[in-house]
């Protein structure tokens, strides 16, 4: 009687054995394989300025900042988002429509790293914004060179200019390839016709998501880039864009939005994106 209990025993040890690797095996192989969403806010501003949020879970990348007088709305904004960290600000070249709320934000959450375009011009206020970072001990990253960054489950590949020194401050712009699963973004900054051309040479996918060059202004080579990306959403920060810009955007199948309208939503799950309706 005690070896058939004991026999028991071992035989119901053995299968619980069993099932629990297979349990485990299970979970590995056939667990959750959907990323988290990410959620890119193209921010409402007083006038044509750019403040973009991109949130997956806490990884937080913010792309330029507003004018100094859109940092309140957008430090009440990060925090409706429940916003304390920002591991990447981003920004694309230091005109005051770009960088203008940058101290104020500084000053408002913990900020992991800046990164900024080269710049050697004298410029106030971009001279003023490396003294508050500094006195922050923020680290700060001038690429010169493409540099990819992981932050949660986004890949951001950054692009800076090819030269050194513009005539035009615009074309300093850094320009993003933003990359969550099988869903392209690009952010170009406020690209002109130099630096447009410079874009064109990288080997960009169809995105889904474009943030259009220059506040939709158009030059000689927005519709050759515009063609390039392909884009299934484009989001112009302004309230009204170039006749020409906007023609290529339709050209190419492209949803277009504005931030003159109010902040801008997409979501992304990482296999398609969607716009997110706005509230009445």
């Amino acid at each position: 009687m005690a070896k058939k209990i004991g026999f028991a025993l071992r035989l119901s040890l053995f299968l619980a054995i069993l099932a629990a690797a297979f349990f485990f095996v299970w979970r590995v192989n056939v667990g959750p394989t959907t990323e988290g969403s990410v959620e890119v806010f193209f921010i409402e501003t007083k006038s044509d300025a750019n403040a973009i949020l991109l949130k997956q879970g806490e990884a937080v990348i913010l792309v330029d900042t507003g004018e100094e007088v859109d940092a309140p709305a957008i430090t009440a904004f990060l925090q409706e988002q429940q916003v304390s960290v920002i591991d990447y600000l981003v920004l694309t070249h230091p005109d005051q429509d770009h960088i203008g709320g940058a101290p104020a934000l500084l000053e408002q959450f913990e900020v992991r790293c800046v990164i900024q375009p080269y710049y050697a011009k004298e410029n106030v206020l971009a001279d003023a914004l490396r003294q508050t970072i500094d006195s922050l001990g923020v680290a700060q990253i001038y690429p010169t060179r493409p540099r990819s960054f992981t932050c949660g489950q986004m890949q951001m590949t950054v692009y800076p200019p090819l030269e050194k020194h513009y005539r035009k401050d615009n074309n300093y712009s850094l320009a993003l390839w933003i990359k969550h699963g099988k869903v392209d973004m690009a952010f170009a900054g406020d690209a002109e016709e130099k630096r447009l051309n410079e874009l064109m040479q990288i080997h960009w996918p169809a995105v889904q998501l474009y943030q259009v060059a220059h506040h939709g202004r158009a030059s000689r080579s927005s519709g050759l880039l515009i063609e390039q990306l392909r884009p299934q959403y484009a989001v112009i920060t302004a309230s009204d864009g170039d006749q020409a810009v906007q023609d290529a955007l339709k050209q190419v199948g492209a949803r277009i939005f504005y931030t003159g309208d109010g902040t801008q939503q997409f979501v992304s799950d990482g296999k398609t994106m969607v716009y997110v309706e706005r509230r009445p």
